[in-house]
């Protein structure tokens, strides 16, 4: 399940990628070194937020809820970025003037995002099947990449197909598309990948009744 899910992520994130810096460059006329710049800050954030979305999940959400909000900004995202605006301009000045390009904007924020909680947490979740010393780990990893791999190609191939033949709209719509088939495969199989309770961390119980853990911030507090 966690196989389909990244690799329909993978389409949609690297269909999407692949079309981005021609989109702005043909679609949005922005010059070659600004599309260079958008594209680098781009991929900057979307590699720097899973340190965020990692500590968020941690902390409050877990990784399922996590993954599932996730997906569902980056379908957003990816859907708003099918959106062009006026078409016909020749003049960078005026294309660069239309309200629509507050979506484009828009779009990108909501896959950053998404991709910050995503990314980080589903690779964990496939670790979390097995124990740490289970031998079965390496090749759970080994299936789960090849399906990125997999996702990455044929996005690519794809949605640039669609979008430079047919239309952006075209392309980054199949990205969103691909992006919607992942979430749907991720709510309809998470239910199987409850957590064992041989993984569950438990805190051993004091002689008082309370665990470890709640006995050691009522000592701190207390000043024991």
């Amino acid at each position: 399940m966690l196989f389909f899910a990244e690799m329909w992520e993978r389409f949609s994130f690297y269909g999407m990628r692949g079309l981005l810096i021609l989109y702005l460059t043909s679609h949005w006329l922005f010059a070659d070194d600004k599309s260079n710049l958008i594209y680098g800050a781009y991929l900057s954030l979307v590699y720097i937020t899973p340190v965020l979305g990692g500590y968020l999940a941690d902390r409050w959400l877990g990784q399922r809820k996590a993954v599932l909000f996730g997906g569902i900004l980056l379908m957003i995202g990816h859907s708003l970025m099918a959106v062009e605006g006026m078409q016909g301009v020749t003049d960078p000045a005026v294309k660069q003037a239309d309200p629509a390009i507050n979506v484009f904007w828009a779009a990108l924020a909501f896959i950053i995002v998404g991709s910050g909680f995503l990314k980080a947490n589903i690779s964990v979740m496939v670790g979390q099947l097995y124990p740490l010393t289970d031998i079965r780990r390496d090749p759970a990893y080994t299936i789960f990449y090849m399906g990125i791999n997999l996702g990455a190609a044929i996005g690519s191939i794809l949605a640039g197909y669609l979008g430079i033949t047919v239309g952006w709209s075209y392309g980054f719509g199949l990205a969103g598309l691909g992006m919607l088939a992942g979430l749907v495969v991720f709510v309809l199989g998470r239910r199987t990948l409850r957590e064992p309770a041989s993984h569950r961390c438990r805190w051993p119980e004091t002689p008082s009744g309370l665990s470890t853990a709640s006995a050691l911030a009522q000592s701190r507090w207390s000043g024991a």
